[in-house]
């Protein structure tokens, strides 16, 4: 029996917040800027004829489909939060009030849009069925959703529209621009040989893959759907899909909306470019895609994400698509497993799993060698974090360091309070310009996240500053101006250098964001080659065997300040069970164990596992007090042995801790002068307080540190 309902209104609040770590404090994602005026994320508004089942099964697939795609940790560009559904069935009066309910809804939370809000959008789905988004979220604050429930649909079909629709809002969610043609353009719907037509491939394509891959309830459901794509008849009876797009001769990236029947080619041979993409780059890459998409384009962002023109990609793939379905169907299988968003509609739960990469930073210029650090927690334990360069594997970041902050966030999660990755990284291995990093962490249970950012790099001529007498400030000159120091005519391994430092919140300090010289244009440090120190402590008990442990930075005798790293290596042919750190007598931490670390298997090569031997993690030394420290780190292995290595160094702070505040550095009231290797600045204001402060050039980092502040 049908229940009848005048109409229906579901709230569903947004439970969870995307939250991030910046400068080591957790904190929300901000809210919908002023425009969006409603932060619900559901409402329904439910023609008289839709049953409560009918209603209640679609606002479940709608919010499974958003818990994938728009869900924590993403949130889309345009930050809209509200969906308002519109459902149908076959009664035009019926479809008319909620068509009403809606304007009107619209109107009385105070929507610019409610002024051309049409009262006759339901009379075609009423009439013809479908389902469409019909408002753009980035321009009206919000996504206007048409569905029409018609019998006999099945609750897959719900589930299949639910999708569909949600993964369009994905799509367009990051995407703003006010010009309707270029907006098209961006998204890829102009991206046929006539610009002047509409065509399905990228966009609808794109949705009915991902529909398929997570909607299907197993790899023989998702295979079956992706078999129907190619074989189901449709308007073609009897002859194939696939059989009909051979025919006609037509390409893909020309099937527009002018070209009924065939469009319906576009969205299921799309599906299948899309699995063939995927295949090949991974299904990460097609968000990489959406999410940059609006900075360069859809052709040249396609070109950037995938290697090549999409022109050329298409010709390849339809090559591909002429061999027997049973060839082409075994791709399935691997996208079907290595899904990594999980699996979505279980009826179980969602577990947490959630990454965030701090460093680099979102936007910034990085130079030398620095950190590359972040957090990762999730429920079913964390097997490993990968970090990717440039859309390219690059390693393993040792992960388990300590992270107080993400243990207060996240209380019920076990391990969060040892959730931190990070080591040093020598951005110096990278070419000039603009890059991207990728962390993707693995759960025990096989679920996958990430969290990527794009920065960019500048470098010296000279490959690597190894003499710490090669930085020669005596005749420079050097300016003050914001949070920034400029210096002129400091000459560096003998060429003549101009440098702009900009103080950096999540180092605590000044980082080199511009380097000119010899008439070269702006270029970046490369690949640091570490050296083994000399000072690796024997096996304790005499043995003949390798046990060996080398703490790196702190640097001895040297003085530290911020937040910078703490690094070294450590072998044993027993093999390492853990890195304890002491700091002046008491046990702090175990760091992270098992990074990259060429240089020590080189020195090593008869000693397992010798080339992931590094610990390493960003430390905050501001958090010491002032004056003199020692720290030690001792390995420990399975059978008990251990090495130990310890440095004593100085801690420079400023009287707040930790200056949380990106504006807090001011120095348009101070003034610099330059000398041996060190720029010494006067009269700056930083979090209120005036002080003096020295920069050393600093081998190990290639770049300046605080190492006075008075």
């Amino acid at each position: 029996m049908r229940f009848f309902v005048c109409f229906v209104s579901l709230i569903i609040s947004l439970s969870i917040q995307a939250q991030s770590i910046s400068s080591g404090t957790l904190r929300a994602s901000p809210d919908a800027p002023p425009l969006f005026l409603d932060d619900e994320r559901l409402r329904v508004f439910a023609a008289a004829d839709i049953s409560q089942d009918e209603i209640d099964t679609t606002v479940k697939y709608f919010n499974d489909a958003y818990d994938l795609w728009m869900g924590p940790s993403y949130y889309g560009k345009s930050q809209a939060k509200a969906i308002y559904l519109m459902i149908t069935g076959d009664d035009l009066e019926a479809g008319k009030v909620a068509n009403r309910e809606y304007c009107d809804h619209l109107t009385k939370t105070g929507f610019p849009a409610a002024e051309w809000c049409r009262p006759d959008t339901y009379v075609e789905y009423v009439n013809n069925g479908g389902a469409g988004v019909r408002s753009s979220g980035s321009l009206q604050g919000f996504w206007f959703v048409v569905m029409a429930v018609k019998d006999p649909v099945t609750s897959a079909g719900y589930k299949g529209m639910a999708y569909h629709e949600v993964f369009h809002i994905y799509q367009m969610s990051n995407v703003y621009n006010d010009d309707y043609y270029e907006f098209d353009s961006i998204i890829g719907k102009r991206s046929g040989d006539n610009p002047e037509e509409l065509v399905a491939w990228w966009m609808e394509g794109g949705a009915d893959f991902f529909t398929a891959l997570y909607s299907s309830e197993d790899v023989d459901r998702f295979k079956d759907e992706m078999r129907w794509a190619l074989e189901g008849y449709g308007p073609f009876f009897p002859i194939t899909r696939k059989e009909k797009f051979f025919k006609e001769g037509v390409k893909l990236r020309n099937i527009s909306w002018e070209m009924e029947p065939l469009t319906d080619l576009g969205y299921r041979i799309g599906a299948w470019f899309t699995a063939y993409l995927v295949s090949r780059h991974g299904e990460e890459a097609i968000y990489n895609h959406w999410e940059t998409v609006d900075e360069l384009g859809f052709e040249a962002t396609f070109e950037k994400r995938f290697g090549r023109d999409y022109r050329s990609y298409l010709d390849e793939f339809e090559v591909w698509l002429e061999q027997p379905n049973e060839d082409l169907l075994p791709i399935l299988d691997g996208l079907y497993e290595n899904r990594i968003k999980g699996t979505a509609d279980t009826g179980a739960p969602s577990k947490t799993l959630q990454i965030t990469l701090e460093e680099p930073v979102e936007g910034e210029i990085h130079t030398g060698v620095g950190n590359l650090r972040g957090w990762a927690v999730g429920e079913a334990g964390i097997e490993k974090v990968e970090m990717w360069i440039d859309d390219v594997y690059a390693f393993d970041v040792p992960y388990g360091g300590p992270r107080g902050d993400v243990g207060a966030a996240f209380p019920d999660v076990a391990g969060s309070g040892e959730s931190g990755f990070s080591m040093a990284y020598a951005y110096s291995g990278l070419t000039a310009g603009e890059h991207t990093a990728k962390a993707i962490a693995y759960d025990a249970d096989g679920s996958v996240t990430e969290s990527a950012i794009s920065f960019s790099v500048v470098k010296f001529e000279k490959s690597f500053i190894a003499d710490p007498n090669a930085v020669d400030l005596n005749n420079a000159s050097c300016s003050v101006s914001g949070d920034e120091v400029s210096v002129v005519d400091a000459v560096v391994s003998g060429d003549p250098i101009d440098m702009l430092l900009k103080w950096r919140t999540a180092e605590q300090g000044f980082e080199i964001i511009e380097i000119h010289g010899s008439g070269a244009t702006v270029a970046m440090l490369q690949q640091r080659q570490s050296t083994l120190s000399g000072d690796a402590v024997a096996n304790t008990d005499g043995s003949d065997s390798a046990l060996k442990v080398t703490l790196e930075e702190p640097v001895n005798a040297e003085i530290h300040g911020g937040v910078g790293n703490l690094r070294g290596w450590a072998v044993a042919s027993q093999g390492i069970e853990k890195i304890e750190i002491y700091i002046d007598g008491d046990y702090a931490f175990d760091a992270p164990y098992g990074g990259a670390r060429e240089d020590v298997g080189a020195a090593f090569p008869d000693v397992a596992n010798s080339t992931e031997s590094g610990f390493s993690l960003a430390f905050a030394y501001s958090n010491l007090s002032s004056g003199a420290h020692t720290m030690e780190a001792v390995a420990r292995t399975a059978d008990g042995q251990e090495a130990r290595s310890a440095a004593t160094f100085e801690v420079v702070k400023f009287a707040q801790g930790f200056i949380s505040d990106p504006q807090a550095v001011n120095l348009d009231a101070a003034e610099c002068v330059t000398a041996g290797d060190e720029i010494s600045i006067s009269g700056a204001v930083v979090a209120g307080e005036t002080y003096d402060m020295v920069l050393d050039w600093r081998t190990a980092e290639q770049g300046f540190e605080i190492v006075e502040i008075r």
